[in-house]
C-alpha cells in the first residue's frame, strides 16, 4: 500500500502567488518576442506612406505581402486580405479578425456596420461574392490548423534546444493546414456548395 499526504483545498493567496509567478514568467520569456513581432508587423501595415488624402491598404508592404502570397492562397478560395491576416496571426491569432476589420473599413464618415456585415458585401472582380460560407469554413480551417503563434515557435526552439523542431513544426502545420483547405474547399466548389 502507498499512503497518499492529506489533501487540501488551496487558499486563495496561494492561488493568487502561482498565477502571478507563472504569468511573470511567461511575459518574461515571450512578452519580448511577442513585442519584438508586434512592431514588425505595425512597420509592414504602416510603411511605406503615401502622400493622398486616403490610404490604400494594398499599397503598404503587408499589402505587398498579401499580393505575392495570393496565388498561392486562390486556390483555398482566399484572398490577399485574408493572406495578410494570416501573416498578422503569426504574432497572435487574435490579430486575425482585428486586421481584416481594419483592411476592410470603409469611408469613415459611412455609418458604422459590423464586419460580419462588411465581409458580406465584398465582391471578386466577376461581381461573385468573395465570403461564401465554403471560403470562410476553409478560413477557419486554415486559421484552426496553422502554427499558433511566434511565441509557441520561441518554446518549441527553447524545449528542443534549437531551431530545426520549431521550423519542423511551422513547415508541417503550414502545409498540413494548406492541404485540408485545399482539399475542403475544392470538394466543396465541385459540389457547388
Amino acid at each position: 500500500m502507498l499512503e497518499l499526504p492529506p489533501y487540501r483545498m488551496p487558499t486563495f493567496r496561494s492561488v493568487v502567488i502561482h498565477v502571478w509567478d507563472k504569468t511573470k514568467q511567461y511575459l518574461k520569456k515571450m512578452g519580448g518576442i511577442i513585442l519584438v513581432a508586434s512592431i514588425v508587423i505595425w512597420f509592414l501595415s504602416y510603411f511605406p506612406r503615401h502622400t493622398e488624402k486616403e490610404e490604400i491598404p494594398g499599397q503598404t508592404y503587408i499589402g505587398y505581402l498579401g499580393h505575392i502570397m495570393e496565388p498561392v492562397i486562390r486556390p483555398l478560395g482566399f484572398t490577399w486580405e485574408m493572406g495578410v491576416s494570416l501573416i498578422s496571426g503569426i504574432v497572435a491569432k487574435e490579430t486575425i479578425i482585428s486586421t481584416l476589420g481594419v483592411l476592410y473599413t470603409g469611408d469613415p464618415d459611412a455609418e458604422p456596420v459590423s464586419l460580419s456585415e462588411r465581409l458580406k458585401t465584398v465582391r471578386n472582380d466577376a461581381g461573385e461574392p468573395v465570403y461564401t460560407p465554403l471560403a470562410a469554413f476553409c478560413f477557419m480551417l486554415f486559421v484552426l490548423l496553422y502554427f499558433p503563434c511566434i511565441a509557441s515557435l520561441a518554446a518549441i526552439k527553447k524545449e528542443s534546444g534549437g531551431w530545426k523542431w520549431a521550423l519542423a513544426a511551422l513547415f508541417y502545420t503550414c502545409v498540413l493546414a494548406w492541404v485540408v483547405s485545399f482539399v475542403v474547399y475544392q470538394t466543396g466548389s465541385f459540389w457547388g456548395l
